[in-house]
């Protein structure tokens, strides 16, 4: 296999899902996440399935992305319980 044969297939995956650079917008980061939920109700049966290493790849994204835009405070325990009893 040579990078010829690997360049049109992974134009066609960037296109979809736009890889090739950080998440854009929170729509971007949507779309992201709704293929990593399908991907896991169609083949999580199977954690073998080469999916995964996709799933991989958009999952770095998705945590890249949520580290910058919606960051998660460090709480102590007893903190973060009345924070989610209070919602």
């Amino acid at each position: 296999m040579s990078l010829t044969d690997i360049l049109a297939p992974w134009a066609a995956v960037n296109d979809a899902l736009g890889l090739a650079a950080p998440i854009r917008d929170e729509a971007h980061h949507a779309e992201l996440l709704a293929f990593v939920d399908e991907a896991f109700e169609r083949f999580g049966h199977d954690d073998t399935h080469p999916v995964f290493g996709l799933v991989s790849i958009v999952a770095d994204r998705i945590r890249e992305y949520e580290a910058q835009n919606h960051p998660w405070h460090a709480l102590p325990a007893h903190a973060l319980l009345r924070e989610m009893m209070a919602e």
